[in-house]
């Protein structure tokens, strides 16, 4: 696995960004579900949402950070990650309401399902903090 997840690097350093999923993919598949395998799982799944962040495929890297903290809901990687979805969504959103609208996209109040979900990232101290 540790071979695949250099490997996986290495392409995601040349931004491909797609090679490197598929590798992160195989090396997630063989790590499969005990215990010993967790922390190199979570770091796996981190790097196939940052992958599909560069990709532009949102609601995928949702997932694979959903998946990461479903093993560990204080990693610090799936947290931003998934706030970083979650901003590029709500800005997709903001985009779409103001062209419906015929206003600038600064013009519209974003709904509060998705200011909830937006994380304030100190990095710093590495803490993300849920807005409410």
């Amino acid at each position: 696995m540790e071979k695949l997840k250099q490997e996986g690097n290495q392409l995601f350093s040349a931004q491909d960004y797609e090679g490197a999923l598929n590798i992160y993919l195989k090396a997630v598949e063989l790590s499969g579900s005990n215990a010993s395998g967790e922390d190199v799982k979570l770091v796996l799944l981190q790097n196939c949402a940052a992958c599909q962040i560069k990709l532009g495929r949102y609601p995928e890297a949702e997932e694979f950070c959903n998946t990461a903290l479903k093993i560990d809901p204080t990693a610090i990687k799936a947290l931003f990650r998934r706030s970083q979805v979650w901003f590029h969504l709500s800005q997709h959103f903001l985009r779409q309401s103001g062209r419906r609208r015929g206003r600038k996209s600064g013009a519209f109040q974003m709904p509060s399902l998705i200011s909830e979900k937006l994380f304030v990232c100190n990095s710093r101290n590495r803490i993300a903090y849920q807005l409410i």
